[in-house]
């Protein structure tokens, strides 16, 4: 199997799981999917990593795996797009990352692991101060404070409460590197199998799924919460016009630059193998 055809059959695998699983965690409304998809594809790219220990030339492949799934997410029929397609991409550059400096080993892949498994925290607060720009840790130190008055919250206890959940998740990350080491191949393409066999046409995203995602009810509250927190901060007029407007301005911008990226013309032999490996 050369280069582009191990690739595509990964990166097919790991957006069929993307979608299937993604698919039945949003069906039953799962708390934290994101997350749970996050420790799949980690333990999707141990395994390839292993499978590739020996070969020459991949020393960017979980990367490369990861951004081509990252595009065929947009094939998916139901389920977020935009924030699992960049997502998927850093994740398997921060997963890369370990093992290019570290070397495919228990301590490049378990290293790996937790720094992919890091991601789905650091994303949304990164996503959200490029919307709200500063006013998002204004906002946050002001109702903390609100709240405070009312119930006694400390900084502290939002803390441990944080790290307890970043600590599960990493125990989890952990443990999933240990089973890529001990799983054996026939239980792992068993695996495999259930969701290769489980096909999808292919089908772009449209415009209003994507505003939908963009639009969802965290964001929505968030705009909420901005703007209550400039009228009650006194700011004047334009400040409150321009602190509701820009976060807007900023995810239609997102959204449609997104949607300008020709998926079908991309070429890559990977990505044109992959769009064949889970749409034939």
């Amino acid at each position: 199997m050369n280069h582009s055809d191990h690739i595509a059959k990964s990166a097919g695998l790991l957006s069929l799981i993307e979608i299937g699983l993604g698919s039945l965690l949003h069906s039953f409304k799962i708390p934290f999917a994101g997350h749970f998809l996050s420790l799949n594809q980690g333990f999707i790219l141990a395994k390839s990593s292993l499978e590739l220990k020996h070969a020459k030339g991949y020393r960017l492949a979980c990367w490369e795996i990861s951004n081509v799934a990252a595009i065929l997410k947009s094939l998916s029929p139901a389920g977020k797009k935009l924030t699992p397609m960049l997502a998927l991409s850093m994740q398997g550059f921060l997963f890369n990352l370990s093992t290019l400096f570290l070397g495919i080993n228990f301590l490049g892949i378990s290293f790996g692991m937790v720094l992919l498994s890091l991601w789905g925290f650091i994303q949304p607060l990164i996503i959200y101060y490029f919307l709200f720009g500063e006013n998002f840790l204004s906002m946050l130190q002001f109702y903390h404070q609100q709240i405070h008055k009312v119930i006694a919250v400390d900084l502290k206890d939002i803390f441990w409460i944080l790290a307890g959940l970043v600590g599960a998740k990493i125990i989890l990350a952990l443990s999933l590197s240990i089973f890529s080491f001990r799983i054996d191949r026939d239980s792992f393409e068993k695996y495999k199998n259930y969701f290769l066999n489980k096909k999808i046409k292919k089908k772009r995203a449209t415009e209003s799924s994507g505003l939908l995602e963009i639009f969802s009810w965290p964001f929505l509250v968030s705009l909420i919460l901005t703007f209550l927190f400039l009228y009650l901060s006194h700011s004047n007029l334009s400040e409150m016009i321009w602190g509701v407007l820009r976060p807007i301005a900023l995810a239609f911008l997102l959204v449609f630059s997104l949607k300008l990226i020709p998926i079908e013309k991309i070429k890559s032999e990977s990505l044109r193998k992959a769009l064949k490996e889970i749409s034939s």
